[in-house]
């Protein structure tokens, strides 16, 4: 809900994803920054990857987006995508849309195994089954980038990152998860990701 009401509301954006979006990878994925390294490679220094792969929780911005399209039921588009805590290094991969604003962390199981069962018939022709899977390993569409936008995150997410000014919403928390170790295990981290100022939303009484 936050990262829907910042885009609309204080960017103004409508399209599923647009440059200047700020997405985070929910995902680990090798398969992007093995090419780009194939790239590097084949004679391209500019290509040389300083990623070994783009991991669960890594944060880009959009530089450009293109090639917006349905396949196998899914909703997929070719991205280029800058790594700021990667050397500004960019890499263009094609990315999966429908994460975007899913309820889910990612992909549900039902879903990547739809995913894979539907690209894994485009490959019926091949006869040799190792063939086939490394076929279907190596495919776009299977390999598509599982993304969210990442205006708004959790603390969860938000682990190892810091910002200037940080607002940490409190609202929604029961009233006996207040007094468990956890929770303030957790509040420690959010507090901490603000280097400037912090914003609570939503204080409960008891904490303060």
């Amino acid at each position: 809900l936050y990262n829907s009401g910042i885009r609309s509301l204080i960017f103004e954006r409508e399209e599923p994803l647009t440059r200047g979006d700020i997405i985070m990878a929910v995902k680990n994925n090798y398969h992007w920054t093995e090419r780009l390294q194939e790239e590097a490679d084949g004679g391209d220094a500019a290509a040389t990857c300083p990623m070994a792969f783009i991991a669960n929780g890594d944060t880009a911005q959009v530089v450009r987006v293109s090639n917006v399209h349905e396949q196998y039921g899914f909703h997929f588009a070719d991205a280029t995508l800058r790594f700021t805590d990667y050397g500004q290094t960019q890499m263009t991969c094609r990315v999966l849309l429908d994460t975007l604003m899913s309820e889910a962390p990612a992909l549900t199981p039902e879903q990547s195994r739809r995913l894979y069962e539907t690209v894994s018939a485009d490959y019926d022709g091949v006869t040799s089954r190792r063939e086939r899977m490394r076929s279907v390993r190596g495919d776009a569409y299977y390999n598509a980038l599982q993304i969210k936008y990442a205006y708004a995150v959790t603390c969860h997410k938000a682990q190892g990152g810091q910002w200037e000014h940080v607002y940490v919403d409190l609202g929604g928390i029961p009233q006996e998860a207040l007094a468990t170790p956890d929770f303030y295990r957790w509040l420690y981290t959010a507090l901490t990701r603000a280097s400037d100022k912090l914003f609570l939303i939503n204080p409960a009484i008891e904490i303060l």
